[in-house]
């Protein structure tokens, strides 16, 4: 099946989490006996289930985990689709990440860092977790993207937390859950794999909390 995608789509494709990232290994199978996987940034936990891939880079810190749906693959668009939960670190020269007002600026440059689609509102909460200063965020998004010769609208739901790095005060730890579909395709989000993502962001270890 041939595709006609714009090149921007590969620029917003980073924030789907279907790039693979440079200095990226290749996209792994999450199996029982995969260890919590540990970079330079943080330490996270691996999910459980079925049908989960990852890949990880050591620095800056990333670790991606997919939730492939091999049926969902087999209908008409449905490669482009996905569930992700991801976590990363970002140098952010020239952000103010030391109060909680520039912290929140921060988040807003990095969500709206590519200007197309359109955003839905945007819901953000402080909170203090391993001695450092966070923000939770709730963000939608719609995308329309030109698929196989015609014009579909992609929608996308992304849930996480927006952290200052507890050791270096330019980098900021981000992890999130999102899940990228066709309009009008049912969720993949029920209770069960809610609580999965809810887990390994919760997994999370920061240095010096390596344990």
């Amino acid at each position: 099946m041939t595709t006609n995608r714009k090149p921007a789509f590969w620029i917003a494709a980073l924030w789907f989490a279907l790039a693979l990232p440079a200095g990226a290994a290749l996209r792994q199978p999450v199996t029982p006996e995969t260890k919590p996987v540990q970079t330079a940034d943080f330490l996270a936990p691996v999910p459980t289930g079925e049908n989960w891939v990852y890949l990880q880079r050591n620095l800056p810190g990333l670790v991606s985990f997919r939730k492939h749906d091999p049926v969902r693959a087999t209908f008409p668009g449905g490669e482009y689709q996905s569930f992700v939960v991801e976590i990363r670190a970002e140098t952010l020269n020239g952000e103010d990440l030391l109060t909680l007002d520039g912290l929140e600026a921060a988040l807003k440059n990095w969500l709206y860092r590519d200007n197309e689609g359109s955003y839905g509102p945007l819901r953000v909460e402080s909170f203090p977790w391993q001695e450092t200063d966070c923000l939770v965020f709730m963000n939608s998004r719609q995308l329309p993207e030109e698929v196989d010769g015609r014009r579909v609208l992609f929608l996308s739901a992304s849930e996480g937390f927006f952290c200052r790095h507890p050791l270096n005060a330019r980098i900021a730890i981000i992890g999130y859950f999102q899940e990228r579909l066709l309009a009008g395709t049912p969720s993949l989000l029920d209770d069960a794999l809610r609580q999965e993502a809810e887990r390994i962001l919760q997994g999370v270890r920061f240095p010096p909390f390596f344990k």
